[in-house]
């Protein structure tokens, strides 16, 4: 249900969903995600940068969660910290980055988008 309220841009609903899932199951990266990336998306940028760092903790540095710290840094404007985030994301899972290319379109700002497709590009980013 949330991914439907996340398409339809009703970020209010769609945290209240990932939220509920999130507490049914801490447990789950899936959960984890989505209730760290809509809380940045609803303004929540503190709440969302303390839940992902405890994660990242708890998960050993998992991939996609570094990935999704790295978006959460692009749109903050720290692509340099961003950077070093998504390239050891990407040392430990060469398609980290998907994780950050099926959330793009849903930025509130245009910073990960952007900065995702060019660091592809660079060799020192390719898997």
């Amino acid at each position: 249900m949330g991914h439907c309220y996340l398409s339809v841009e009703d970020f209010e609903s769609c945290e209240k969903c990932y939220q509920r899932a999130f507490e049914l199951d801490e447990n789950c990266l899936d959960y984890i995600k989505d209730y760290i990336f809509i809380l940045y998306c609803n303004d929540k940028p503190a709440e969302a940068i303390r839940l992902a760092r405890q994660k990242m903790e708890e998960w050993q540095q998992h991939p996609e969660l570094l990935a999704l710290f790295a978006g959460i840094m692009y749109e903050s404007g720290n692509f340099s910290l961003g950077d070093n985030y998504l390239k050891t994301a990407l040392e430990g899972d060469n398609e980290a980055h998907i994780t950050l290319l099926a959330i793009s379109g849903n930025w509130k700002k245009t910073n990960t988008s952007s900065r995702l497709y060019s660091l592809i590009n660079l060799t020192n980013f390719a898997p």
